[in-house]
């Protein structure tokens, strides 16, 4: 599966198949873009394997982190592997920090 979606700020692209899909965000993760992720989720179900890959984002508000939750909590529940690719540095790292979620979500490798 394959496909692309914007939001306002927002680019989501998704790659892979049923074994394993990557869902790269880049830009503004926000109030905005909430279809765009469920969108997004609809994409990926069924996938034994996801990765969520942060490393392209810039900012990221309330909304955008309670998202990332909901995409972690919602994925899991299907029975998926849920794993996230968090950006080297930057402020969207500091946030992750700040709220503790970097320790919340899996590393990459959600295997």
């Amino acid at each position: 599966m394959t496909g692309r979606d914007r939001a306002p700020g927002l680019s989501i692209e998704v790659t892979g198949g049923g074994g394993g899909a990557t869902v790269t965000l880049a830009g503004e993760l926000d109030l905005a873009c909430e279809g765009s992720i469920a969108e997004a989720l609809e994409n990926v179900r069924g996938a034994d394997q996801v990765v969520i890959d942060l490393t392209g984002l810039v900012f990221v508000d309330s909304t955008g982190l309670r998202l990332l939750l909901e995409l972690d909590r919602d994925l899991s529940a299907e029975g998926a592997r849920v794993g996230f690719r968090l950006p080297d540095g930057g402020p969207v790292l500091r946030l992750l920090r700040l709220t503790r979620l970097d320790e919340r979500l899996r590393a990459e490798s959600p295997s």
